[in-house]
């Protein structure tokens, strides 16, 4: 500008709501006589750039368009011939653009055309002078090429070589450095930060920016972001402006421990940080008490535009602690709170926080973004970063670093603390490392997850945590409540207090599943109760095959769960499955698939069973007499192919679920079925030696769903099925019944 030049710039000179690439090809084709190129080491990493550059070479040979390229700290050789970290980035446009050849040989080309130029070379130093070193002649060049020079004349610098560091937040500015980003991860985690904020909730928004403004929202169906090439500014678009939004707003970032929540505040801090008041202009003032406090924050804030970032918040009287009631926002501010309660903010609370007409527009005035994992190839750009100092992996590390990655599950923290740790370590170390990763998760990222457990209100949902990591990962939720239900817990509102806090997930197949490392952490909770297992309070698979094998079984011990098919050999099962003297009493869910008995011995404890799951098991008879189990819900026999007849039901007043799929040799239901007062789910699928139901199923007036498809040899239904006025669905598919 003191040259008398006007500069344009993507990040600044390009007004929210407009096309970038639109708005940058009208730059370069209409409006500037001289693009001045900057080349930094990371400058071919960029495919935005790469496609920029392509269009200023067509652009110079239509018209008379003047191009000064600078390579700014690197060798002039890497550029021209791509050597260097111009190799590492293009073997990995190779790589993601294997069937787009022609566009990475066009970049390639353009290149070296480029470098042929002629033009200057900086080193990595007080940028100032140089600036004005390059001006001079460029200005010159200008006049003496240009019909129009001064106020039209506009300057393009069109790589963007900084990159944001991890700062304080009370740091107001940006740590920028060309040679860092080309050292260190920060590229990576710029544009992986970019496209997390891209996948953020809700699903409608285009950006984490755009919709937080309030009064300046970009149309995502002309601007969205392309995330799988590089990510535009657009994304990164400032959340206000001096003269933009007049409205307050809260922005809760949320997600489970180590997905990069405080990073992506930081960065927004840092990028926006200008646009905002400074409330405090290098002053410190003297607090004397919590009520001093508040009255000296609010005096501030009443009447300056402010951007406040409050991180790891869980407790909301925190805030209210610390910056009272009643708020009196200056229009315009912006309030971004991190935290791993996804439901943080509620409307009571913002009606206290706010006036009442503010909070009036609670839905308008509060956004919640939750951020996701990483991609496969993302994690391992960002894996990369931190085990080698650059994007690409030594051949002789690749399935380590596959493995190592998938381990990882998409989750920064893990990349970073993983991927330093096993730096300039041999193969043999990372091979051992991942090996005890399999067996004891690492402790720093331990360490971050376990506050999401320490945050948890009470033991009771705590106690609902561990049994789902241990027992539950996987499982229906419905299956799960009615387990845990009988475990006397209050099952449904703790799975939405876990779901409230990133530690659950349940899918779209009604499946409870969270991420690998916080199930981890789970089970490591429970094997640090005991160095002894039959002390342990949840067992499962080998674990829980040894305390048996061992008879170390305790009163400690809560739930056990038994895999034993394809395990041990018939002759071990048989010898350890007749001897229940030791076996853990008051289970609660007993899971034994493949149990090698005929029947259920009477010295196995199952009287408070609530579950028992014995799925391809040898049983012919479940039990050899009438069993009282008040507590049991749910029978599991599917694929128990030696079983004959179903088991005597009087005595389970509690009985919902019945499941007998694929029994293939069960040939009588037992007349006892009419006395279940409470069964609604039978299932005898594929029963294919079952000729007859007794006509005391008709009696089962709770039941709402009866299969009886593939029951082959079935050629009539009893009529007292008409009084079952509860039966929703009846499957007689693949049935001898016409």
């Amino acid at each position: 500008m003191q040259a008398g030049i006007r500069t344009f710039r993507d990040d600044e000179d390009i007004e929210r709501g407009k096309n970038i690439k639109d708005e940058i090809e009208k730059a370069i084709l209409h409006e500037s006589k001289i693009s001045i190129v900057v080349f930094p080491k990371n400058y071919a990493s960029s495919t935005w750039c790469l496609n920029e550059l392509v269009k200023i070479l067509e652009h110079r040979k239509s018209c008379q368009h003047i191009v000064l390229p600078v390579i700014y700290d690197v060798d002039p050789t890497q550029v021209k011939k791509q050597t260097g970290s111009y190799a590492e980035a293009f073997a990995w446009h190779e790589e993601s653009f294997k069937y787009e050849m022609d566009m990475v040989q066009r970049w390639r080309a353009t290149l070296k055309e480029v470098a042929d130029l002629g033009g200057m070379v900086l080193q990595d130093s007080n940028e100032s002078p140089q600036v004005e070193y390059l001006i001079s002649p460029m200005l010159c060049e200008g006049l003496n090429n240009s019909a129009t020079i001064g106020p039209n004349l506009m300057l393009r610098k069109f790589a963007k070589t900084c990159k944001v560091n991890p700062l304080p937040l009370k740091d107001g500015k940006q740590s920028l450095s060309s040679d860092e980003s080309s050292k260190n991860p920060n590229a990576i985690l710029d544009e992986g930060i970019r496209r997390i904020l891209k996948n953020c909730y809700p699903p409608n928004s285009l950006n984490l920016y755009a919709e937080f403004d309030g009064d300046n929202v970009v149309d995502d169906k002309d601007d969205e972001c392309d995330v799988n090439n590089e990510v535009d500014d657009e994304c990164l678009e400032p959340i206000n402006k001096k003269d933009g939004s007049s409205t307050v707003g809260i922005a809760t970032i949320c997600g489970i421990g180590g997905i990069g929540k405080t990073t992506i505040a930081k960065v927004v801090y840092n990028q926006n940080i200008e646009r905002f008041d400074d409330i405090v202009k290098g002053k410190t003032k003297k607090i004397y008490n919590a009520d001093d406090g508040i009255n000296k924050i609010k005096k501030a804030i009443c009447c300056r535009r402010i951007l406040l970032i409050l991180d790891d918040v869980d407790d909301l009287g925190k805030i209210t602690k610390i910056i009272g009631t009643r708020i009196p926002f200056h229009p315009g501010s912006k309030i971004i709170i991190t935290s791993r309660h996804r439901y943080l903010l509620s409307r009571p609370f913002i009606s206290q926080m706010f006036d009442l007409e503010a909070s009036s527009s609670y839905g308008d005035l509060c956004k919640v973004f939750e951020v996701k994992e990483l991609a496969f190839n993302e994690s391992l750009h960002l894996f990369n970063w931190y085990a080698f100092g650059h994007n690409s992996i030594i051949v002789s590390f690749m399935e380590y670093a596959s493995s190592i990655v998938k381990h990882c599950g998409g989750l920064p923290l893990a990349l970073q603390v993983l991927g330093s740790s096993l730096s300039g370590k041999s193969t043999s170390v990372w091979k051992s490392t991942l090996e005890k990763l399999e067996a004891i998760p690492d402790s720093k990222i331990q360490k971050i997850l376990q506050v999401s457990y320490d945050s948890l209100q009470d033991d009771h949902d705590k106690n609902i945590f561990l049994d789902i990591a241990c027992l539950f990962f996987g499982k229906d939720r419905d299956y799960t409540t009615t387990i845990l239900d009988g475990c006397n817990f209050y099952t449904t509102v703790g799975i939405e207090n876990l779901i409230c806090r990133s530690l659950l997930i349940v899918n779209e197949n009604n499946k409870l599943v969270m991420h690998q490392m916080v199930r981890d952490r789970g089970r490591e909770i429970i094997r640090q109760e005991s160095l002894d297992l039959g002390k342990r309070s949840r067992l499962w698979h080998k674990e829980a095959f040894d305390v048996i094998r061992e008879k170390i079984g305790s009163k400690t011990t809560k739930c056990l769960t038994l895999d034993l098919q394809g395990l041990l050999e018939d002759k071990t099962r048989r010898t350890i499955a007749r001897n229940f003297k030791d076996f853990p009493k008051g289970l609660i869910w007993l899971r034994w698939q493949g149990f090698p008995l005929e029947y259920i011995p009477t010295n196995l404890d199952i009287t408070r069973l609530v579950v028992l799951d014995m799925r391809n098991s040898s049983l012919k008879h479940v039990w050899m007499d009438t069993e009282f189990l008040p507590n049991l819900k749910i029978l599991n026999l599917n694929h128990s192919h030696d079983l004959i007849k179903t088991p005597n039901f009087l005595g389970l007043p509690s009985f919902e679920k019945l499941m007998l799929k694929d029994c293939i040799k069960l040939i009588e239901v037992d007349q006892s079925i009419g006395e279940l007062k409470t069964l609604t789910f039978l299932s005898l699928k594929d029963c294919t030696n079952l000729m007859k139901l007794p006509r005391t199923i008709g009696l089962v007036v709770s039941l709402e769903v009866l299969i009886l498809s593939g029951c082959s040899r079935l050629d009539d239904v009893p009529r007292e099925l008409h009084n079952m006025k509860s039966l929703r669905v009846l499957n007689l598919d693949e049935t001898a019944i016409h």
